[in-house]
């Protein structure tokens, strides 16, 4: 089995969003709109809701994998009969 390329994986797409919202919190500071502080808030926030959807992410993976060995190895079971 070939590994999936970079944009197709959980942790590229966790990566770039904690990136994205990290750079426009930091313009948003940059610009004065909010202070550092704030920044520093909304991004421990961000960082707790990616740790909080990986196990999510992992669990609907590994019972999607689990799902797909049973059906594999039932029709490999028929496929004898």
């Amino acid at each position: 089995m070939d590994p999936k390329p970079g944009i197709h994986t959980t942790e590229f797409w966790i990566t770039v969003t904690i990136n994205i919202a990290g750079a426009i919190l930091a313009l948003i500071a940059a610009y004065g709109l909010i202070k550092q502080e704030y920044v520093d808030l909304w991004m421990s926030l961000i960082q707790s809701l990616a740790v909080a959807i990986i196990p999510l992410a992992l669990a609907i993976v590994n019972y999607a994998y689990i799902d797909s060995r049973g059906k594999v190895k039932a029709a490999a079971e028929t496929s004898k009969q």
